[in-house]
């Protein structure tokens, strides 16, 4: 009984940090800097569209934050999206990544 208990913490905790990790930010020295290409915005798809701007998103296989271009979205009903950001700490800096907010 006493062993099954053991291997169900070790599992659970096994699992309870994959979470951590795939949730975590990353601190870098420096924020990075916008690549230099430019994306023309397209035409709108259609109605209830919005713009979400080129932001930065950390890629865990290459250890490092990369780029992602900005591209229209459906808006989502009662919603509304608040552009992601860099917040400064003393140890440097850390990628906000935008999300969905309630009106």
């Amino acid at each position: 009984m006493r062993k099954e208990i053991i291997k169900l913490v070790i599992i659970l905790g096994f699992i309870f940090s994959m979470y951590q990790v795939a949730d975590a930010q990353v601190i870098v020295k420096m924020k990075p800097v916008k690549p230099r290409k430019v994306l023309i915005k397209t035409k709108v798809p259609g109605r209830n569209f919005i713009w979400i701007s080129g932001h930065w998103k950390w890629k865990p296989s290459l250890n490092k934050y990369v780029w992602v271009n900005g591209r229209w979205v459906k808006q989502r009903k009662g919603k509304v999206w608040i552009m992601g950001y860099w917040k400064k700490f003393p140890a440097g800096h850390i990628w906000v990544p935008g999300h969905w907010r309630k009106r």
